[in-house]
């Protein structure tokens, strides 16, 4: 996903920062079934039935952090 997004390779310092907001939110979510529903259920799309949301919630807010690097958004 990062190298799709910005046309590179992660560096190491960047996978550790993914890696540890995908284990806290995952530690998160597991105690928070509600919350992980409320955040993939956010939006027109219908999240994947087959991925469990404590699941899918933490790997949600990652891409959302990748896509929201400066090098990723167009600005003007």
């Amino acid at each position: 996903a990062w190298r799709v997004a910005t046309s590179r390779n992660p560096s190491r310092k960047e996978i550790e920062i993914v890696q540890d907001l995908l284990n806290q939110n995952r530690k998160r979510y597991a105690q928070d079934l509600k919350s992980a529903e409320d955040l993939i259920g956010f939006g027109e799309s219908e999240p994947d039935a087959k991925i469990k949301p404590i699941e899918l919630a933490p790997w949600t807010l990652v891409a959302n952090m990748i896509l929201n690097l400066d090098e990723v958004v167009n600005k003007n």
